[in-house]
């Protein structure tokens, strides 16, 4: 899809950034010393109008379509901004300008396949209570490779890659 991030970002006026974003979302803050790493806390920002959450929204819905079909690195931020974008903050503004930076810095991403003799391999991970809200991070992995043996290089090409979070799910036995 050669020219959709150009012409989404010159849509939004947004201009490239003077120094290249290598990250489509902040690092989170890590507490050295600690065994346990705690999720953000609630956003105190300032909330946006509504004229602010239909502009989040609508960048969600151009990004969202572009790193389902070609570049999931951006499906993370995508999630993390989804979540809060009814209740958009400056924070959410800021994380959204942050996502469009990189997409700047990474205009025209594409994949390539070759043919190879593959085998159909799935990764997948959580991790529980980890995002703000009581909500976790599921993902998962989907690829074709050419070797079952791990002490050997894999040659492998992506198929499907899913990054969410989730409410937390509360089960009841009677």
């Amino acid at each position: 899809m050669p020219g959709y991030i150009p012409k989404l970002l010159k849509k939004l006026n947004h201009v490239t950034p003077s120094i290249p974003q290598f990250s489509p979302n902040p690092a989170p803050h890590i507490t050295y010393g600690t065994k346990v790493q705690l999720a953000k806390g609630e956003d105190t920002s300032p909330p946006l109008d509504s004229k602010g959450i239909k502009l989040i929204q609508s960048i969600v819905g151009a990004t969202l379509y572009i790193a389902r079909i070609l570049d999931m690195t951006l499906l993370v931020t995508c999630n993390d901004i989804g979540i809060q974008q009814t209740k958009s903050t400056m924070n959410t503004l800021n994380l959204t300008s942050w996502l469009l930076d990189y997409m700047a810095t990474y205009p025209n991403p594409s994949i390539t396949y070759k043919a190879l003799d593959m085998v159909l391999w799935v990764s997948s991970d959580s991790s529980y209570l980890s995002v703000t809200g009581s909500r976790s991070r599921v993902g998962g992995y989907h690829f074709l490779g050419n070797n079952p043996d791990f002490t050997k290089p894999l040659a492998t090409q992506r198929i499907f890659i899913n990054a969410q979070s989730m409410l937390k799910q509360v089960f009841y036995v009677t």
